[in-house]
């Protein structure tokens, strides 16, 4: 039961009719590419090389965790 009507507000939500206000909405354009990509750049850095974030925060983990009793 859950599964049919979870199948059906996915199928109206994406395939159901536009709303007056977003009929002349459109896609990105091109200028808006330029954050999206370094937003991206930055996502698949972290991910195949965190250290790039955890090696700056290193020290103040360690401040913080012996602060604590850690």
């Amino acid at each position: 039961m859950t599964a049919v009507y979870l199948l059906r507000a996915v199928l109206a939500i994406t395939y159901g009719n536009a709303e007056r206000e977003f009929v002349g909405v459109t896609d990105i354009r091109s200028f808006e590419w330029a954050p999206v990509l370094v937003l991206i750049g930055l996502i698949v850095l972290i991910g195949v090389y965190p250290a790039v974030l955890s090696e700056p925060l290193q020290a103040t983990l360690e401040t913080i965790m012996m602060g604590i009793g850690g």
